[in-house]
């Protein structure tokens, strides 16, 4: 499946082609079946995004019919639910676009609320809220049994739970960013999860996320302690430790030995003790 960021790019051909946003994406297999996957708490910068797409997807008017996946949602703001009540109130062109809907709603709370909110905002088209992706596909009129539809169903199914398989890897990439004091709730809230999801994807991987931080740290570490001749000190406060005394602390506990001792045996004939450690 081929990926693209620009929304007119999608809709201009959207036959085997994802767009890609924060937190949600759209995807279609062949230009007839239309989807929207959408995951995590969903917040106003998230609607002004998907907004930003529906505006491109009214200047490339078609039918379409649309699945609209939203299982892993968690959570969305007061803010963006008000947004959307504005925008079915005149959105009459993107409306009048859809020949039919179907949205799978999460489980608990979150989806009673969500089928509510689908059933209480007035559209023209006829729509219907599911529990399973391959029936709302059915009912699309499309057959998930059959290609194209057979390999993208699962390809789209998977694309919210895909986060959590690559949650350690994004774990990381948001320590090296922000540094090694991020917090839990920061994290969450670069990933689009509530910092509870965080902890469970965490532990379903067995791990944590006090341990992940560390363990991006240190590799942080160690590649800036090969590639630059900075001392202890620059590397813990680019690193985001408040001293270089937590940061040794916190690369001894993952490594074994201090980083200067470290960066010695990997950089033969270096000094540890001009880094002082």
């Amino acid at each position: 499946m081929r990926t693209t960021v620009d929304a007119d790019e999608y809709f201009a051909a959207p036959a085997g082609m994802c767009l890609t946003r924060r937190r949600f994406v759209c995807a279609s297999p062949d230009g007839e079946l239309f989807s929207l996957v959408a995951w995590g708490e969903l917040d106003v910068e998230d609607t002004e995004e998907l907004l930003e797409v529906l505006a491109a997807a009214g200047r490339h008017p078609r039918r379409r019919r649309q699945l609209v996946v939203l299982r892993d949602v968690e959570g969305v703001s007061m803010a963006s639910m008000a947004m959307w009540m504005r925008y079915f109130t005149r959105a009459k062109s993107y409306l009048a676009s859809v020949e039919r809907e179907a949205v799978v709603r999460p489980g608990g709370l979150v989806g009673v609320l969500a089928e509510g909110f689908y059933g209480a905002v007035p559209h023209p088209f006829e729509g219907r809220v599911f529990v399973d992706v391959e029936a709302a596909v059915r009912w699309l009129g499309f057959s998930p049994d059959r290609e194209p539809y057979r390999g993208w169903i699962g390809e789209i199914s998977s694309l919210g739970g895909a986060r959590a398989v690559d949650v350690i890897a994004r774990v990381h990439a948001v320590v090296v960013e922000r540094g090694a004091r991020v917090t839990p709730r920061a994290t969450a809230r670069e990933l689009g999860i509530s910092t509870r999801t965080l902890q469970r994807r965490l532990a379903d991987a067995g791990t944590t996320f006090e341990l992940e931080r560390g363990r991006a740290a240190t590799i942080e570490a160690k590649r800036r302690l090969l590639t630059s001749d900075a001392d202890i000190k620059h590397v813990a406060f680019d690193l985001g430790y408040a001293s270089a005394s937590r940061f040794v602390e916190a690369f001894r506990r993952h490594t074994g030995v201090p980083p200067g001792r470290w960066r010695e045996t990997h950089q033969p004939g270096r000094d540890a003790n001009a880094d002082g450690v």
